[in-house]
């Protein structure tokens, strides 16, 4: 354009009138495809920052779902969104005829953790059990404080045994910490399932169970 502006401007300047022919027409023809190429970089560059901001938005949505569903401190589904999926999955077992169980958990004299180390390495507390309960097949939940629920359903082993085995490895997987080895375990309450019912009256029995294994010595799993 600026080569276009020249041309015009010695014309004038040598007060020339008319612009021959084909003059006119290259200069036209190179207007138009000037602001054809100009409108056409427009729009790249504008539709490129649509889709950054587009993905941006969907990456930040993604990270704003991951936050309102999973605790912060271990990661797991939070009681709220944990209470849906449970709820969704046993609808779903009980409509297909699958057996399935819910375990609550708590943390054996959690409370001694936090008073004689002080509340960070009650933290790490509860993300070493966490993190040995995210890999049961099922749906975990931090169900409130040291307290974590889990859903199995139609398991390669039955019930007990698989809370069992989270049991000793709870039981056996030592924190360090202030250079000390300090020793984990859990008690567990079981209740088993083979049709439908209330996530409250499922999780009621199992609290039940729970309070027996805590008057019972602790560290064991009870169930029917």
């Amino acid at each position: 354009m600026e080569v276009v502006q020249s041309l015009l401007f010695i014309y004038v300047s040598d007060g020339i009138e008319t612009l021959p022919i084909h003059v006119e027409q290259a200069i036209g023809l190179f207007c138009i495809l000037s602001t054809v190429m100009m409108i056409a970089g427009l729009s790249f560059i504008f539709e490129s920052a649509v889709v950054a901001v587009t993905d941006e938005l969907e990456l930040s949505n993604e990270r704003l779902q991951i936050l309102a569903s999973t605790d912060g401190l271990t990661g797991l589904l939070n009681r709220k969104v944990g209470h849906e999926r449970i709820s969704e999955a046993i609808e779903q077992t009980a409509r297909d005829g699958v057996p399935y169980a819910l375990a609550l958990g708590d943390i054996d004299r959690f409370k001694s953790f936090n008073e004689t180390y002080g509340h960070d390495c009650g933290d790490r507390v509860i993300q070493q059990v966490a993190s040995t309960l995210s890999n049961v097949d099922g749906i975990t939940v931090r169900w409130g404080g040291e307290e974590f629920l889990i859903f199995l359903s139609d398991p390669p082993r039955d019930f007990y045994e698989t809370i069992e085995r989270l049991r000793r490895q709870i039981e056996t997987t030592y924190l360090d910490y202030a250079g000390e080895r300090l020793r984990v375990t859990m008690t567990f309450g079981l209740a088993v399932r083979s049709g439908f019912d209330t996530i409250e009256e499922i999780v009621k029995e199992a609290d039940d169970y729970l309070r027996e294994g805590k008057q019972n010595g602790k560290n064991q799993v009870r169930s029917t």
